[in-house]
């Protein structure tokens, strides 16, 4: 799934951070150029992160 999301962020130049933990994947969508504000690139990334997520078995 990171590398999957890794993909849509090269798409959407827009390259958030991601944590990676045991069982988790924790992507940041908040601009850091726009002084952590969230921006229309956050919530394109985020809606395209929720569509990738059911076929990587998250919930």
């Amino acid at each position: 799934m990171v590398v999957h999301i890794a993909r849509i962020q090269d798409e959407l130049n827009h390259h958030s951070d991601l944590t990676l933990g045991y069982n988790t994947v924790a992507p940041s969508v908040n601009t850091h150029v726009a002084g952590g504000a969230v921006t229309e690139k956050d919530f394109t990334l985020a809606t395209r992160v929720e569509g990738i997520a059911e076929c990587h078995g998250a919930a």
